[in-house]
């Protein structure tokens, strides 16, 4: 693989915009801003590799294809596409009071939101420990926990996955956390 191609990864960049409903859709489903989206969308700057791993892993499709358009593009996803369309901000007014809840966050959102801001941006979070981890708790699960993983990874993360050639991201990672019932800091490498 020689230079890498930036106007043609732009392109195959836009595709996937498309995909998922355009540019805005595309930054939420990345984590990325919206200027950083479209400095990349537009050719302003060059994707760094590990932006390339998160989108390749997001989407699933493969680095090669990505970089050089070499294989299948992926296709249209209707839950990745739910996903990318959704609006940040999910919290409604209803059972808001001015103490707050003694109890555990239930949802992935609201772990998510809640180790965030603990982590400070997820900043520590250690991404070759968290695949170790996902590789580790795969092998351990049991039968259930193991349709349950898989219906989270989807079929091509998870071949990604398994093969370290990916690891999801944090909305995923807290998803998969919740879905295997383990202790999200554990999975992120964060705690024993």
């Amino acid at each position: 693989m020689g230079e890498i191609d930036n106007k043609a990864v732009a392109e195959r960049l836009r595709f996937l915009a498309q995909l998922v409903g355009g540019p805005s859709a595309f930054s939420r489903l990345t984590g990325m801003s919206r200027t950083t989206t479209f400095d990349y969308l537009n050719e302003i700057r060059p994707l760094p590799p590990v932006r390339l791993h998160l989108i390749s892993a997001r989407f699933p499709c493969s680095l090669d294809w990505l970089l050089e358009g070499v294989g299948a593009p992926p296709g249209p996803d209707p839950k990745r596409t739910l996903a990318a369309n959704k609006p940040a901000s999910n919290q409604s007014d209803e059972g808001l009071s001015r103490k707050p809840a003694k109890t555990r966050p239930t949802s992935w959102r609201m772990k998510h939101a809640t180790l965030t801001s603990s982590v400070g941006a997820a900043s520590e979070v250690r991404l070759t420990v968290a695949g170790e981890r996902v590789r580790e708790l795969l092998n351990l699960a049991t039968p259930e926990k193991l349709e349950k993983i898989k219906g989270v990874l989807g079929f091509e993360l998870l071949e990604m996955v398994v093969s370290g050639r990916a690891v999801p991201d944090l909305p995923v990672l807290v998803e998969l956390a919740v879905a295997a019932d383990v202790k999200t800091s554990w999975l992120l490498g964060l705690g024993e």
